[in-house]
């Protein structure tokens, strides 16, 4: 079956990373680490726009929620961080950093529509996390170990009870129950490091 692929954002962009759709307002998100913005356009290209351009240093991965108008993501840099969002860049907030968890390179990120909760995983310290849309309850699932093998988790999403990720290092596929992840189990390997992973579904997207 033949695949149509459309170039939507080419010479205007430095190093575009995560990406993210408003399936609401039909508008495409995404992080540029070479630019260090948040940037925003609709799904044809069209009326491309810099949401944010201040406060980023390694802007990773990026989530929306259009129901209730927020956009989430991490960065890596110097300043580790999760921040939020309105979905036109106002009133950016830091919801979890150094104060607040062990943050290294939060690499990860994703976004339960129905408990109304963020999880992550950190590429440096090897964990992965979990906390309320506003930075509170934080709670570390797992942590890199024998039964918990978290060697390099690069993108993250969510179905049902299950987080599945990617693992650069072991070159994988992996899931866990997302309420306690006491058991990781891996679904595929790999030839090459895998990057993004998605689930389309309707419950994956709330009206």
């Amino acid at each position: 079956m033949a695949v149509s692929v459309k170039v939507l954002h080419s010479t205007t962009v430095q190093n575009p990373d995560g990406l993210a759709v408003d399936w609401i307002g039909r508008n495409l998100y995404w992080c540029d680490k070479g630019k260090d913005t948040i940037e925003v356009s609709h799904l044809d290209g069209k009326f491309r726009k810099v949401l944010i351009r201040t406060g980023l240093e390694e802007p990773r991965a990026i989530v929306v929620d259009p129901a209730d108008g927020y956009m989430y993501w991490t960065d890596w840099g110097e300043r580790p961080y999760i921040g939020k969002a309105e979905m036109d860049g106002s009133n950016v907030l830091v919801l979890v950093n150094r104060s607040s968890e062990s943050m290294g390179w939060p690499n990860a990120l994703t976004l339960d529509l129905i408990t109304r909760q963020l999880f992550w995983a950190d590429a440096k310290h090897d964990y992965i996390a979990t906390a309320n849309l506003d930075g509170g309850n934080i709670r570390i699932l797992a942590q890199n170990g024998p039964s918990s093998p978290l060697h390099h988790v690069f993108a993250m999403t969510l179905f049902e009870d299950k987080l599945y990720w990617t693992d650069w290092e072991s070159k994988a596929v992996l899931y866990c129950n997302k309420n306690n992840c006491s058991s990781i189990t891996t679904l595929v390997r790999t030839a090459i490091r895998p990057m993004d992973i998605q689930v389309q579904h309707p419950l994956r997207q709330r009206p």
